[in-house]
């Protein structure tokens, strides 16, 4: 008889192996696999509030370059503010501006749509059943699939 693998192993193994080879696993199989991800899953988000934590003592230090015990480094960074104008911004600059051929060097007109709320309910109002199902298979994207542990 062959001794199923230990999900410990799975993992690893689908790690090393570009393409995931699944198979049928037991319960026990499963509980581990569980446990171990439920595991995994605390100690990643503690640790990266740890590093948000370090993260936010580093770059209360002024800029430059800081040097670990074993010779690691961190660079502390001050950005110059990106240009991400917030709603109602631009119509305030085109005031300021005042010539249109000046303003229009400086902003490109950009239109954007986005579906509406309830765009499926709305949609299935004002189309007939084959032009919404058209329509919203050219809107839809197919979600990531994802766990939650608790």
């Amino acid at each position: 008889m062959v001794e199923p693998t230990p999900p410990a192993a799975l993992v690893e193994k689908e790690k090393k192996s570009k393409v995931a080879h699944y198979r049928k696993m037991t319960a026990t199989e499963i509980k581990s696999l569980v446990s171990q991800g439920a595991k995994l899953d605390r100690e990643i988000k503690d640790k990266a509030d740890e590093l948000k934590r370090v993260k936010a003592l580093l770059v209360s230090l002024s800029p430059g370059d800081y040097q670990g015990e074993q010779g690691e480094v961190a660079k502390v960074i001050l950005p110059s503010p990106a240009i991400k104008p917030p709603p109602g911004a631009i119509g305030q600059a085109r005031t300021i501006i005042s010539d249109p051929d000046i303003f229009k060097k400086l902003f490109d007109r950009i239109i954007t749509y986005k579906p509406v709320a309830n765009f499926r309910s709305v949609i299935a109002a004002v189309l007939t059943p084959a032009k919404a199902k058209s329509v919203i298979q050219l809107c839809e994207v197919d979600p990531a699939p994802y766990v939650i542990f608790s």
